[in-house]
């Protein structure tokens, strides 16, 4: 009989490092996964941290969980970025199966519920919507162990197009000053600060 998991949705979060419609890449090779990486506000964070620690408790305390050793802290799929703590759901895009290979794609919603999976054409860093998910334990050995956090599926609420970037996503908030409109005038082509091709660098997680 197989485990029944414990299911959630949560809070609205930023979308960060998403590959939601191909699976991510690792040193040029298919990961076979689909993943997203969120930043929740403090109430949710807590909140899915609390719910993640309790569901660890309970396969430790099963008789499964009872045959295993335990040396290290385990891994609650929460990782720390840049001074800010991140959740990364993932989904398995082909499991091989008796009748052949299952193929999945990660269902995708706009914010009435419209299913756009087939139609987006990207999700860019800043992105904000929320998540459902399954929580899984799993134990592969005495220093692997932990609760995967399966990503079941995703709501779009606030769409950053991938490419794009929004102000809040590199750190900037509203301030008195200059807007767009404030004036007519334009860059000059001599302009010294006007943007070059130059490679600032890739993202990395």
């Amino acid at each position: 009989m197989a485990t029944k998991l414990t299911k959630g949705t949560t809070g609205i979060g930023e979308f960060f490092f998403a590959h939601l419609q191909s699976p991510e890449v690792f040193q040029g090779k298919s990961t076979n996964k689909f993943s997203v990486s969120v930043k929740l506000a403090e109430k949710d964070k807590k909140k899915l941290l609390a719910q993640i620690d309790a569901e660890w408790q309970k396969f430790v305390e099963s008789e499964e969980g009872k045959k295993h050793k335990y040396k290290y802290e385990y891994s609650n799929g929460c990782k720390e970025y840049q001074g800010e703590d991140f959740f990364k759901f993932k989904m398995t895009h082909i499991i091989e199966t008796k009748k052949g290979d299952w193929e999945r794609k990660v269902p995708i919603f706009d914010a009435q519920g419209n299913n756009i999976t087939d139609s987006l054409t990207g999700v860019g860093n800043g992105t904000k919507g929320k998540i459902a998910y399954e929580l899984s334990p799993f134990y592969m050995n005495d220093k692997n162990y932990g609760v995967s956090l399966r990503l079941v599926g995703v709501q779009i609420l606030d769409l950053v197009e991938e490419g794009d970037v929004s102000a809040e996503s590199l750190g900037f908030g509203k301030e008195d000053g200059y807007t767009m409109g404030d004036s007519e005038s334009t860059v000059d082509d001599d302009y010294p600060f006007a943007d070059t091709d130059e490679d600032d660098g890739a993202d990395e997680f």
